[in-house]
């Protein structure tokens, strides 16, 4: 999470996840969200990577048949797990990074004179009202001018 904060703030040259972008419905309509992840999101992007919640895509496809093609023995060996294990792990994490498509939940901030304001952290399944009643406790408590400029 820090490592966006640092690259919202210019510190940090490099993201591994998309690129912040705006809340278009009410109540958070205006307000900036930006993805962060960590460890705990690995088996999720993977997940996603392959497809594995809708039966698998043509990666998790592709992978296979490579494990299979390379495969000379017709056996499972220890070449052929090394190579299912490699694939649908670190190079398949890897390549996600490089696409900037890891996934996470997200930093709720708004933009205000040049400036960002960290809001709230929020996940994706959580509902938009319950985010917004976080950011309004923020409001009331440290950032009551950010409410009339939202």
């Amino acid at each position: 999470m820090l490592d966006e904060i640092k690259f919202l703030e210019g510190i940090k040259k490099l993201s591994s996840t998309k690129k912040a972008e705006v809340f278009r419905k009410h109540p958070l309509k205006g307000l900036m969200k930006k993805h962060f992840t960590d460890a705990s999101f690995i088996i999720k992007n993977l997940g996603a990577h392959f497809g594995y919640e809708y039966g698998g895509n043509k990666r998790l496809e592709a992978m296979v048949n490579e494990a299979f093609t390379q495969n000379k023995s017709g056996f499972v060996d220890d070449a052929f797990i090394d190579f299912i294990a490699y694939n649908s792990t670190i190079l398949a994490f890897e390549d996600r990074a490089s696409r900037k498509k890891l996934s996470g939940e997200w930093i709720v901030f708004q933009e205000y004179q040049s400036k960002n304001y960290y809001l709230t952290l929020a996940a994706h399944d959580e509902g938009d009202e319950n985010i917004f009643k976080r950011v309004q406790i923020v409001y009331n408590f440290d950032f009551q001018f950010l409410r009339y400029n939202a």
